[in-house]
Formats: C-alpha cells, structure tokens, sequence
C-alpha cells in the first residue's frame, strides 16, 4: 500500500507542477501587448515589418533592395503609413540570405 500512496503523490505533484507552469506561461503571454502601436500611436517595428517590405520590394522587381537599407527603410515607413498611418520607431534589417 506504501508504494500505491507514494505513486499518487507523485502523480499529484506532477499535476501541480504542470498546472502552475501552465498558470505562468498563460500570465505571460496575457501580459504581453496584443499590438504593435506604442501609446503615442507609433509602430513598433518587428520582424513582420521587414518581411513585408522585403515582400512587396519583391514584387515591384527588386528583391535586392530588400538588403539595402536606404531602399528597404522607407519602404518600411511607407508601409507603416498605409497601414496604420504613423511612423514606425526604428528600423529593422531584413536578414534573411537568398538561397
């Protein structure tokens, strides 16, 4: 019977670990701002950003200009603006090598 009870202790302790490490991760992710806007309206930039630059300078024909920074920045803020009408704080490269 000792080795029953030991076995459910154990069980129950997993269950309890796993419930707070499940409590904590769901705090954080809530905790985390469901936008890009600063509270002064401008875009925080991200890594979606640059993608979306490198994306649309593809598609007007230049793909290399995704990899310069005076070509690919002001597409940035130009998607910014279309988007959400503001600037976007900071630039972000695009990184990604061709392959």
């Amino acid at each position: 019977m000792q080795k029953a009870s030991s076995g459910l202790l154990i069980a129950i302790v997993d269950c309890v670990a796993i419930a707070i490490i499940v409590t904590f991760a769901t705090l954080l992710v809530l905790s985390v701002p469901s936008t890009n806007a600063s509270d002064s309206g401008e875009i925080a930039g991200s890594d979606f950003l640059s993608f979306y630059a490198a994306g649309r300078l593809a598609l007007a024909g230049h793909p290399e200009d995704a990899y310069q920074r005076s070509k690919h920045g002001p597409m940035q803020q130009t998607i910014a603006r279309e988007t959400k009408g503001g600037p976007v704080t900071g630039y972000f490269c695009f990184s990604c090598p061709p392959t």
